[in-house]
């Protein structure tokens, strides 16, 4: 815990210290804007069909904006951190974001540092559940990466229908991770388009591509197994989405395709034959789709949503004298029910239940239970 506290005090010096000195002059309340915000969460995992599954969890999520500005210039910074404590890896702390860029006017924005991958704010629509239960949305979304130069230009329009249109740019350089070789890249590149009006409706789209690093030289045999089996050394992904957000009702929906981006290694037992299955690849060519609906009433909101992942062009494996391996499967494929109560702007509890549609009977053994989250949430 002490090394935690540690590690967390000397992020937030090095943050407060990456500020300009022209900042400390007398004039620094004028120029100057600090924002520090957060949220404690309380969590309880039920697994309806495997008790023994069952987890509690407190997460505490601590950020700090800091902002310079005069005119023409802003220069900010900002630092996010969450705290994790659950019976599987104890306590332990991460730094989810930590950059510094600078804004001037009619130019635009840059930034450098750990930030949101460019497909962040097109998918980030559909993250609005209480708990996400998405693996798609929680590796290839919510992830955040280092080395990236985020460019970012916003148009403001003053007219009736167009409330804004925003364009960004994102590229990353060498990047190694020896625990996810896909995560390993010489460079990555994104661009974001998003259009904004008065009336409520936001579309945005997205594109991110990447070249996977030194993909033929990993001595790991089971990654072996999965290297050889890719069609080229490049990850990209492309993602579109549209909300209306008017009036206490909120509806989203987005769509996705990569290819190279959700790799599957692993070995099975055909639960139709009861014998063992070598281990596969299958080809990365995935899908997901999300649809949101929420509505608020005075204290209470509820939402109801679908998401499915799928993956297609499987790798055609015998599984035994008659049996192959399907073309496609789901990897993810669930309702989610929330319902969620405000006591004030601060404090607010729920409860969320996915309603798992996965086959139990499915090839690769993926987990078809259901799972039922109670939770408690301050935000400051």
């Amino acid at each position: 815990m002490k090394n935690i506290i540690k590690k967390f005090s000397y992020w937030i010096i090095i943050f407060l210290l990456i500020t300009p000195a022209y900042s400390m002059k007398s004039n620094i309340n004028k120029n100057s804007k600090i924002n520090i915000y957060g949220n404690i969460k309380i969590l309880n995992y039920i697994n309806t069909k495997n008790k023994n599954n069952n987890e509690h969890n407190n997460i505490m999520l601590f950020g700090i904006k800091k902002n310079f500005f005069n005119k023409n210039i802003n220069i900010f910074s900002k630092l996010e951190g969450n705290l994790i404590n659950n019976k599987i890896k104890n306590t332990h702390f991460n730094i989810n974001i930590s950059y510094i860029g600078i804004k001037i006017k009619k130019l635009g924005s840059i930034s450098y540092g750990k930030n949101h991958n460019i497909l962040y704010n097109t998918l980030c629509i559909n993250n609005i559940f209480p708990y996400n239960n998405s693996k798609f949305i929680k590796k290839n979304i919510l992830n955040n990466y280092n080395n990236i130069f985020t460019y970012n230009k916003k148009f403001k329009f003053n007219n009736k229908f167009i409330n804004f249109i925003n364009i960004k740019t994102q590229y990353q350089g060498n990047i190694s991770n020896n625990k996810n070789i896909l995560n390993s890249t010489k460079n990555s590149w994104g661009i974001e388009y998003n259009y904004n009006t008065n009336y409520g409706i936001n579309i945005s789209a997205s594109y991110l591509n990447k070249i996977i690093k030194n993909i033929n030289k990993n001595k790991n045999n089971n990654n072996k197994i999965l290297l050889n089996n890719i069609l080229s050394n490049e990850s990209k992904i492309w993602s579109t989405s549209i909300k209306y957000n008017l009036n206490n009702i909120y509806i989203s929906t987005s769509y996705s395709k990569g290819t190279n981006f959700i790799p599957i290694l692993s070995i099975i037992k055909s639960s139709f034959y009861d014998e063992k299955v070598k281990k596969y690849f299958l080809d990365k060519n995935s899908e997901n789709i999300s649809i949101i609906i929420k509505y608020n009433f005075k204290n209470i909101s509820t939402i109801i949503g679908y998401i499915q992942t799928i993956a297609n062009n499987i790798e055609k494996m015998k599984i035994t004298k008659n049996i192959y391996t399907p073309n496609s499967i789901d990897l993810e494929k669930y309702f989610n029910l929330s319902l969620i109560y405000n006591f004030n702007n601060s404090l607010n509890t729920y409860i969320d239940y996915k309603i798992n549609q996965i086959n139990k009977n499915n090839f690769i053994k993926i987990d078809n239970n259901n799972l039922i989250t109670l939770g408690l949430i301050y935000k400051f």
